[in-house]
């Protein structure tokens, strides 16, 4: 079964249609209600049926944290494509131009931005969960290691990011709240 994950004041839950689902409750205990407990033992979450179980709430009514609220890791790909690198003025790169965010960054999809800059921007950007650890994987086998896909904002402090050279794309992508998220993180088999 397909699943969409949230965070709901630092528990797991599960999104169906309009309701929520604790995890805790809807694995009979299997699952702590931890997020992170989820996104490390995705491959279970596909063997939760909620069909026969009353929703503990509303979606309407829930304010949902970021769904993976501590990652070890947060890796970004900038200038992914080319009207992006126009609009930066700025040649698109050979390879990938990799950088990082501070975990400490995310925020809820809703939660309120605290701008610290008259030079903020932001970007939309999918977000790939990436579920189980390795190390040198294939192309081929890289999706086994995806948990699912959420969207996020990626907001930039450009004066802090352009204040030295090379540009501090971490600190000027890192502040506080420049990272909302979710609300949940899809499954890869709901993406067609």
């Amino acid at each position: 079964m397909a699943f969409r994950l949230a965070n709901l004041d630092g528990r797991a839950v599960l999104i169906d249609g309009e309701n929520w689902h604790d995890l805790a409750a809807a694995s009979n205990g299997s699952f702590s209600g931890d997020p992170m407990e989820a996104v490390h033992r995705h491959a279970e979450l596909h063997t939760i049926q909620l069909n026969s179980r009353s929703p503990e709430g509303a979606v309407a009514s829930a304010i949902f944290g970021p769904p993976v609220p501590c990652p070890r890791s947060v890796f970004a790909i900038g200038l992914n494509y080319a009207e992006h690198a126009g609009e930066a003025d700025m040649d698109l790169p050979e390879s990938p131009l990799v950088f990082t965010k501070f975990p400490s960054c995310l925020a809820g999809a809703t939660d309120k931005v605290e701008l610290n800059s008259d030079f903020a921007d932001y970007e939309a950007e999918l977000v790939v969960v990436i579920g189980t650890a390795g190390r040198s994987i294939s192309p081929n086998n890289a999706w086994n290691h995806v948990m699912g896909l959420t969207v996020g904002q990626d907001i930039s402090d450009r004066a802090l990011q352009f204040a030295a050279k090379p540009p501090h794309f971490d600190l000027g992508k890192s502040r506080d709240t420049y990272g909302p998220c979710g609300p949940a993180v899809v499954s890869t088999d709901l993406i067609a």
